[in-house]
């Protein structure tokens, strides 16, 4: 994503995703690491992690258009072929 919002002439783009992202996991991880401990640290990490991932398919689709298909695309193969060599 990083790449593309500087190559856009977007670089705030890149600025206000690390801050909502820093907003969601510092209070996700401090609450979480209060009830289930070290358990719940990773639990709140998958979950920041997650919605970072969501946010930045969103805005690279914003960015660039529709590109899921030829991503899963490209991803499934080299998949299959490990998995058939395995």
């Amino acid at each position: 994503f990083y790449t593309i919002a500087f190559a856009k002439g977007k670089p705030k783009l890149a600025f206000y995703l690390n801050l909502i992202t820093l907003l969601i996991k510092v209070p996700l991880i401090y609450l979480f690491a209060h009830y289930p401990g070290l358990m719940g640290i990773a639990v709140a990490y998958l979950l920041t992690v997650s919605v970072f991932i969501t946010i930045n398919f969103i805005l690279v689709h914003s960015l660039i258009g529709p590109f899921v298909g030829d991503f899963l695309t490209n991803f499934i193969k080299p998949v299959l072929f490990c998995l058939t060599m395995v």
